[in-house]
């Protein structure tokens, strides 16, 4: 098999474990296999983050702005956003 052929297969293994929660102004991916389970995200934004409820996240309980500064927090990276609401993405990368 060739590298090509291998990050290409990682890259969709990754996609494929990554859930995305829909915002009308952003959209807010969460990726289990990175999560350390820090916990900041419901601590910080539990009206947002709420593993009490299905989904757990609801991106449109705060402003986006709000949303992609905690994000922007997580220690491990498994959460990371796309923002609708500007003409380019500030997607996190990682």
């Amino acid at each position: 098999m060739d590298f090509k052929q291998t990050q290409k297969e990682r890259c969709e293994e990754i996609m494929m474990k990554q859930k995305v929660y829909y915002g009308k102004d952003i959209e807010v991916m969460f990726n289990s296999e990175v999560c350390i389970h820090s916990g900041i995200c419901v601590k910080g934004l539990p009206g947002v983050f709420d593993l009490s409820k299905r989904p757990w996240v609801d991106p449109d309980a705060d402003t986006t702005e709000a949303i992609a500064r905690h994000i922007d927090t997580c220690p491990s990276g498994a959460l990371t956003y796309r923002r609708l609401d500007v003409e380019y993405s500030t997607e996190k990368e990682g």
